[in-house]
């Protein structure tokens, strides 16, 4: 008890009170730095109630004073401000240093530049706890810091233009502020009022300028085309950007891109001369994203341009970032483009989802994914610039501040970030308890949901949150996002385990239909599979999930939550999770037969349709069993969009399908799926029967498969009109009692999915 309360008392310790501090600005300060003493003022008023005064003349000699300027400006004061600041590492463009001084009076707040001063600001707030009435700041607070990276980008889902309301502009302004406190400098943007708003906190500006029109080759398609930019040109205030990507949407040739390109030029410098064109590779068009295509657009892109800024490496571009590196002149900049919103069939799928996972929170979902981004992030952050991460809204906020952090310095942990999220956004007294609860919820996402024991505990962290939490923090947005993922994911675990017993007690049962009579057991068999809905589990659960999301995104008022690509998980909240949307439609077929034998024996067809027979093999090809038979030139950590290792791949289903059939392993545009099965018997023949049903994105592929790279099971077939299909393996490959499957799509595919794998001996 002795340990503890000294240990608490060391903790109280390291805290300093500035409550009644003044914030001290040189008066002679750019607009820019004024404005970070500004901010620095409102918010901690608007987070504590306490108001600390600007003042332009040094406060008394010992009253505590937070000195906000620039390191030139702050050096020209006192001099043991300048040796304080001298004392520190120097810092680089955009870079800050903050002093808490030994007296624990002073804190300088010194910028390398009018933005660096902005950045101290923030990391001043990140670190400060500010309650109800008091500001205090850790005595261990002395830091000189300067990025990592030249571009630290986002794309602010808040939109608002000239007809907008004060209210949606200033969450728009807000969330600005709230991104620059964890170091971005550029903004994309969809208004010219945007970009005026972040022309005043200087940041960059960029504009995502898709080429979707009707004519890109003619005078007159490229005159007309001309003239809408032009009109978006002239309004903007301030341009430093112009992102077009080479497709997703837009596609078009790489002569067609860049010599429309070069005559868009010439405007944009008409009216900003100093901004520049950044381009993609991006192209999933179904057959046009061929290894021709990217090689005429690499051409293209070694030409020296006027106008070019970079390469943006996105979403769709088949060519993986280290070989773009080599293959683009050196002089020539990388940015990435990170999809962080999506949670499958994107750039990075989150690498071990649960089925379940996938047909509830769907594509766009609440998917905070720290520790995952963080580790993407510094695979391939040496090989660019920078970032400008791409979102369709809030729901990935979480991982908008990660990245954002990450871009300033990739050492930081994300267990730091995170707690100075919630201790700014949401209170001092969750710092540690929101970062903890958010790093649990990506755990929730990794593996099978039925045996997930994390689960259940994550609900425990939020819910005695969710007990202690005032008013305040129960209605905070961003405590909301967590709270009700954590009930989400318990209530879709119990909901699996009720369904998985209901189908298993539903199977139980049609194993005694030739005692029974198969009418009389179907029927058993139907009620116990709809008890799923007339007796439902956890509505408790699910009641407070949609008085949350009712919080966070139905407000009769404009809200905090954007969705610019509409999340589904409420639509999605009580889709079936075992098989009996199948299994009842089997039922009404068999209900349709006059015959009894016939009928058992549908049954029986029914209950053994996995069944490969005596000496075969079953895979359901999203499982780990089955990715255990995976064979690749690299391995999933290293390829986290997997552009050569191969990914789960999901879909829906339009009819009633078996779950198994919603899963795939695949593999993306023309790197092949290679499988192996081995201890076969060498002297029997084998049959190989395929599910192809499902496709990545746009339609299926055309498939072709080969055994041990050289014998042929079957040519390219088109997959869509019959996605189960059998064919004969070559006896030459069965040898060795060990046979390597290797599928492949055909040109400018999107890729190779396969969902189900039978090998049959004959």
């Amino acid at each position: 008890m002795i340990i503890l309360v000294l240990s608490m008392n060391l903790l109280a310790a390291q805290q300093v009170d500035f409550s009644e501090s003044k914030i001290f600005c040189p008066a002679k300060s750019s607009e820019l730095t004024k404005k970070a003493a500004q901010i620095l003022h409102e918010e901690v008023d608007k987070r504590s109630s306490c108001s600390l005064p600007i003042v332009s003349k040094m406060a008394a000699k010992y009253s505590r004073t937070i000195v906000v300027g620039t390191e030139q400006e702050l050096n020209l004061l006192q001099k043991n401000y300048r040796e304080a600041l001298t004392s520190l590492l120097p810092t680089g463009r955009d870079g800050f240093k903050v002093v808490l001084f030994n007296d624990k009076k002073t804190i300088l707040v010194a910028g390398n530049d009018e933005r660096g001063v902005l950045y101290g600001v923030g990391y001043l707030l990140r670190k400060m706890e500010l309650r109800k009435g008091k500001v205090t700041v850790p005595e261990l607070l002395t830091i000189s810091s300067t990025p990592r990276f030249a571009i630290r980008g986002q794309h602010i889902t808040n939109y608002f233009d000239k007809d907008s309301s004060a209210l949606v502009k200033s969450f728009f302004e807000q969330y600005l502020r709230e991104l620059i406190y964890f170091g971005m400098n550029q903004v994309s943007v969809n208004s010219p009022e945007q970009a005026q708003l972040c022309k005043e906190y200087g940041m960059d500006v960029s504009v995502f300028m898709a080429n979707v029109g009707v004519d890109f080759v003619s005078p007159e398609g490229i005159s007309k085309e001309l003239a809408k930019r032009e009109k978006l040109f002239q309004s903007m205030p301030k341009l430093d950007e112009v992102f077009v990507p080479g497709g997703d949407p837009g596609d078009l040739e790489p002569d067609v891109l860049f010599n429309w390109l070069e005559k868009l030029a010439p405007l944009l410098y008409k009216y900003h001369p100093h901004a520049k064109i950044w381009v993609s590779a991006q192209n999933n068009n179904k057959g046009k994203a061929t290894q021709q295509w990217y090689d005429g657009f690499y051409e293209r892109v070694n030409r020296k341009y006027p106008w070019f800024g970079g390469v943006v490496f996105g979403p769709w571009v088949r060519t993986p970032i280290e070989e773009i590196r080599k293959i683009v002149r050196s002089d020539i900049p990388i940015r990435m483009f990170p999809d962080i919103t999506h949670l499958l069939g994107c750039q990075y799928p989150a690498p071990e989802l649960d089925l379940v996972f996938a047909s509830t929170l769907g594509r766009m979902s609440i998917q905070p994914r720290p520790e995952g981004f963080k580790h993407i992030h510094n695979l391939y952050a040496q090989l660019a610039v920078g970032s400008r991460p791409y979102s369709e809204g809030n729901s990935d906020d979480v991982n908008k501040f990660v990245w954002s952090d990450q871009d300033w310095n990739p050492e930081i942990p994300v267990v730091q970030t995170l707690r100075d999220y919630a201790r700014l956004f949401i209170g001092p007294d969750y710092a540690d308890g929101v970062a903890q609860g958010l790093l649990a919820l990506e755990k929730n996402i990794k593996g099978p949901l039925i045996s997930n024991q994390n689960v259940e505990r994550t609900l425990w962290q939020w819910q005695a949150m969710e007990k202690k939490a005032d008013s305040a923090v129960l209605h905070n947005p961003r405590f909301q996002l967590g709270l009700i993922r954590a009930y989400y994911d318990a209530y879709q675990q119990q909901r699996l385990i009720y369904e998985t017993f209901l189908e298993n007690r539903a199977c139980e049962t049609l194993r005694n239909a030739g005692n029974s009579g198969s009418l009389k057991i179907v029927e058993e068999a139907k009620q116990l599979l709809l008890q799923a809905q007339e007796k439902p589990v956890c509505q408790e659960y699910k009641k407070r999930i949609i008085s949350l999301y009712n919080a966070l995104f139905r407000s009769p008022v404009p809200h905090w939550m954007t969705e610019w690509q509409k999340c589904e998980f409420i639509e999605r909240i009580d889709v079936p999770l075992n098989n009996s949307e199948w299994m009842l439609a089997q039922f009404d077929n068999i209900k349709k037969e006059e015959s009894e034998p016939v009928r058992l024996q549908q049954i029986q067809k029914m209950l053994h349709r996995t069944d490969p027979g005596v000496g075969g093999f079953y895979d359901a090809m999203g499982t780990a069993e089955a990715f255990r038979r995976v064979k690749s030139r690299t391995t999933a950590d290293k390829d986290p969009g997997s552009q050569i290792y191969p990914r789960r791949n999901y879909i829906r289903g339009t009819s009633p399908i078996p779950q198994s059939w919603k899963t795939q392993i695949a593999t993306l545009y023309e790197e092949p799926l290679v499988m192996v099965y081995d201890h076969l018997d060498p002297d029997a023949g084998y049959t190989i029967r395929i599910n192809y049903s499902g496709g990545i994105g746009r339609g299926q592929s055309k498939m072709r498969l080969v055994a041990d790279g050289k014998y042929v099971v079957h040519d390219f077939i088109n997959t869509e009109e019959m996605p189960v299909q059998e064919f004969t393996v070559p006896k030459e490959a069965l040898a060795d009692g060990r046979i390597e499957f290797s599928w492949s799509c055909a040109k400018g595919e999107r890729g190779a999915p396969v969902a189900e794998v039978w090998l049959i001996k004959k």
